[in-house]
């Protein structure tokens, strides 16, 4: 199955529109109704993207209200949570040759035959092997080739979004004295030692929490250690 230059071109642009309204804020209309769908427990998105998921689950996404969870007595509140990401333009060598490859023609060409870029993260991306059923559940959006194209773009946006992730590490600071919780896998192999230290350097009221069984995938590997230390 193929699709044209033109086509491709057009929906790369239509990605790249995202990462521009994403850098300069969303209207505040738009703002509130996420808002509102978080506040519900629904999944954080429009009303149009939440009828979609229903639509594909086949069934109503219904929530029961049920207040914060309680943290235990003397535990610090956490405005931040951060696991296993950066803030900042890449500057890792190792990072911006995954950009090139990943981003580029190579990228382009294994994913439309195999969809492997998917497949590469989420065999990479964990620190054991996922169940069939589960591995299944994140390569079901992009059976088709041209679903798979934000799969070879986004690896791309890693280094051609400098300007926005620069503005991105120069906000840092407006959030520098709040307490946060790192929690960070150390068998990531993406985001490693260097930015977990640069996130503590930012950030000095922090609690970091080292996940030793977890990849680039924390919440795969180890769910119930990443809620324990929100708990407590």
């Amino acid at each position: 199955m193929g699709i044209s230059a033109e086509k491709l071109h057009g929906r790369q642009r239509q990605l790249e529109q995202v990462v521009d309204w994403l850098a300069e804020g969303g209207e505040s209309e738009h703002i509130s109704t996420l808002r509102r769908n978080a506040d519900k427990g629904l999944p954080c998105g429009s009303d149009r993207f939440v009828m979609r998921l229903e639509k594909m689950a086949g069934r109503t996404h219904q929530y029961r209200p049920q207040g914060r969870p309680k943290k235990e007595a003397g535990s610090v509140p956490f405005n931040l949570i951060i696991g296993n990401t950066w803030a900042w333009p890449l500057e890792r060598i190792g990072q911006k040759l995954f950009s090139a490859i990943m981003g580029g023609i190579i990228g382009r060409s294994i994913t439309a035959d195999f969809n492997s870029i998917t497949r590469f993260f989420m065999w990479k991306g964990v620190a054991r092997p996922l169940k069939k059923s589960v591995l299944a559940m994140y390569l079901a959006p992009f059976r088709r080739f041209d679903q798979r194209i934000p799969t070879h773009i986004a690896p791309r946006q890693l280094v051609s979004t400098r300007s926005f992730l620069s503005r991105i590490q120069q906000n840092l600071a407006v959030l520098a004295d709040k307490p946060v919780l790192i929690v960070w896998g150390l068998r990531d192999f993406a985001f490693q030692e260097p930015e977990r230290l640069r996130f503590e350097r930012v950030f000095p009221r922090h609690r970091t929490v080292l996940l030793v069984r977890a990849g680039h995938f924390i919440q795969e590997d180890q769910p119930d250690e990443i809620s324990a230390a929100i708990m407590t």
